[in-house]
């Protein structure tokens, strides 16, 4: 019964991470939407998500602050989703 519940949420996470990420970012200068991109990947990474990769342009996120700005925000938001995610799965 455990195993059919995780595989039902992980169908749900899947079906609705198609492009998810393309109707959720915020408002902003193009630098700052393609930090939050980046963000918001690596922060799914971070948090253990086998599909996402480490995303970051180091030259843009020490020179810019909207890029800097966006990866920030990105990250917590990617990272806290898929923590929530996990802790729904225990």
């Amino acid at each position: 019964m455990k195993v059919l519940m995780i595989v039902l949420i992980l169908m749900l996470f899947f079906a609705g991470c198609v492009g998810p990420i393309q109707n959720q970012i915020p408002r902003g200068n193009s630098l700052y939407q393609n930090g939050y991109k980046d963000g918001y990947v690596s922060g799914e990474y971070s948090a253990g998500y086998v599909y996402a990769k480490f995303e970051k342009d180091q030259w843009l996120y020490k020179n810019d602050s909207d890029y800097r700005s966006g990866w920030n925000d990105g990250f917590i938001v990617g990272k806290g989703r898929m923590n929530n995610i996990k802790r729904m799965i225990r």
